[in-house]
């Protein structure tokens, strides 16, 4: 707040220092703290990289078995009703083996079946994926590369070869894959509001409700969610609202957040000034900032 936002907003900066949208849900679902819990879940975007704890490359020849002794029941329980049959001999030898933090995962709502499909549906067959079940002490999953003419001449090349392959998967899976959320929505927080409600016999009655702030902002995608209520989600970096809703809304909002700014450190300033801004700021189809090279200009 103050005044290096008074400035973004006056000079419609393309790049604001803390872009937000204020997501307000559906009155069914934001009475209840775990219902909004739970789309909160849905909007942050999540990568494999923040539920992971430990990643290592190993070499564990026999793919029916493994040399790791607390990954034997996991890899012998699985083998016993394997969901699809693969021959083992074109299974590397190479092995990455990922901890996943159990914290996380319940923080996040995810299971080991959900990351598990989603590596088997980002790979299509390439990789095989064996996890571990959500209720034992460590959460494991175990990638190896399957490869299609594993010839026993070529193994020993291969092999070197599957090593520096399995690590650029290993890099690629970290940074890359989404496990679920919106893109550019980094962190979503959740916080209890009180509303104002216009009922026809009582009048105005404040009431409160659950409502999410995110870190980051993506709009179109946040509107487009089944429990979002679009009518009232707002964004705070004007030129993608423009681009979402066109020009009367971003007049809306400009007006909103110079009020915000304004009202901030209680200075009062009457509504016409703060509107006659606005309407010059917008009056020609897109936003012209109030700097040299425009209002001068003009």
């Amino acid at each position: 707040l103050g005044v290096p936002r008074l400035r973004e907003i006056i000079n419609v900066a393309k790049k604001i220092k803390t872009p937000s949208l204020s997501v307000y849900l559906k009155p069914e679902v934001n009475k209840k703290k775990e219902l909004a819990k739970s789309v909160q879940c849905a909007l942050e975007y999540t990568t494999l990289r923040s539920v992971t704890h430990a990643t290592e490359v190993w070499y564990d020849p026999d793919p029916m078995g493994t040399i790791i002794q607390e990954d034997l029941e996991i890899v012998r329980s699985y083998y016993e009703m394997p969901d699809e049959d693969i021959d083992p001999d074109k299974i590397s030898p190479w092995l990455l083996h990922i901890e996943l933090n159990r914290e996380m995962m319940v923080d996040k709502k995810l299971s080991m079946a959900d990351i598990a499909n989603k590596i088997n549906r980002e790979f299509d067959g390439d990789l095989s994926c064996i996890y571990s079940d959500d209720n034992v002490d460590k959460l494991i999953l175990r990638l190896r590369i399957i490869t299609d003419e594993a010839s026993r001449g070529e193994i020993l090349d291969e092999s070197a070869e599957d090593e520096v392959f399995v690590k650029k998967i290993e890099s690629n899976m970290l940074v890359e894959m989404s496990l679920r959320g919106i893109l550019d929505i980094k962190k979503v927080f959740i916080k209890e509001v009180k509303v104002n409600k216009f009922d026809v016999n009582d009048g105005f009655k404040e009431h409160e409700e659950w409502m999410l702030d995110t870190e980051g902002v993506n709009l179109l995608a946040v509107m487009c969610h089944e429990d979002v209520d679009a009518t009232r989600t707002t964004s705070n970096h004007l030129t993608e609202v423009i681009e979402v809703l066109g020009i009367e809304a971003v007049h809306r909002a400009l007006f909103d957040e110079l009020r915000a700014v304004m009202s901030f450190n209680g200075s009062y300033v009457n509504y016409r000034h703060l509107v006659v801004l606005c309407d010059t700021m917008t009056y020609r189809g897109h936003l012209m900032a109030i700097t040299r090279h425009t209002i001068n200009r003009n």
